[in-house]
């Protein structure tokens, strides 16, 4: 098997750590787990990140991370897109 055995990917030209983004994900109050991908497009690939509220999580939750992540991450790593399941 070729590539990474870790998670870092390199996105717009900056070497990107996953679990650092699930982490700053998980930081957030109302968040009980995360995940991250790549999502590779042709014009570039986009991180995509989920996030598992926890019972108590507000309904603005999705607001509340972007929030938290864009104080967490410099703008390279936030996620691009963002869902919260259920």
């Amino acid at each position: 098997v070729l590539g990474r055995r870790d998670r870092q990917v390199k996105i717009r030209g900056n070497r990107v750590e996953l679990a650092e983004i699930e982490t700053a994900l998980r930081a957030t109050p109302g968040v009980r787990d995360s995940a991250v991908i790549v999502h590779r497009t042709a014009a570039e690939p986009l991180v995509v990140g989920f996030v598992v509220p926890n019972s108590d999580a507000s309904p603005g939750l999705a607001d509340e991370v972007r929030a938290g992540i864009a104080r967490r991450l410099p703008a390279y790593m936030r996620p691009k897109q963002l869902h919260v399941l259920e």
